[in-house]
């Protein structure tokens, strides 16, 4: 399970050799600093808490209900229901789909909202619906979907993308230009 938040959100994470991350955390106890694992370094863990789990080994599932939190080394996400689906051979997880009021992932100065959060690792692929908006500082973008795609990041807003941004400087401050 300790992919699950680095595989929901990591709009902005940089990957090491071994594929792995760890996080330093700063003063207020969030990851601020993102290394490579190194061979003497051990994975940080991934909690999972959430009011009941429900583990299908059958089916190969894992649905987690009610106040479902998700905190690991790249940041948190709150859900209503997230349901895992594992590799039958592997046991490594194919998709995450978490819905609810409001799915929130919190990672890298990031935080989206949205209804329905849906990573599939094949493609490293998140897709966004349901009212979903990405803030980041003072900056907000939203659309009918958004599609990111972890692995290059890259990000696409459609139909009806929508922009917010705030520039630093002030009206007529050319900063340092002539």
């Amino acid at each position: 399970m300790s992919a699950i938040i680095a595989a929901m959100l990591l709009l902005a994470c940089s990957r090491g050799e071994t594929g792995a991350t760890t996080a330093q955390g700063g003063a207020d106890g969030r990851p601020t600093v993102l290394t490579p694992v190194g061979p003497t370094q051990k994975p940080q863990a991934t909690v999972v808490t959430s009011d009941r789990a429900d583990v299908d080994y059958d089916k190969n599932t894992a649905e987690f209900k009610d106040n479902v939190h998700v905190r690991d080394h790249s940041g948190d996400m709150w859900a209503d229901i997230m349901v895992v689906h594992f590799d039958h051979n592997t046991r490594e997880i194919k998709e995450i789909i978490s819905t609810g009021k409001k799915v929130i992932i919190d990672a890298h100065g990031k935080r989206s909202k949205s209804r329905k959060a849906v990573y599939t690792a094949r493609d490293g692929k998140i897709v966004l619906t349901g009212a979903p908006s990405i803030t980041e500082g003072r900056n907000t973008y939203a659309a009918e979907t958004i599609t990111i795609f972890k692995d290059n990041e890259k990000t696409i807003f459609e139909p009806k993308a929508r922009l917010i941004l705030y520039s630093d400087k002030q009206f007529g401050e050319t900063g340092g230009l002539p």
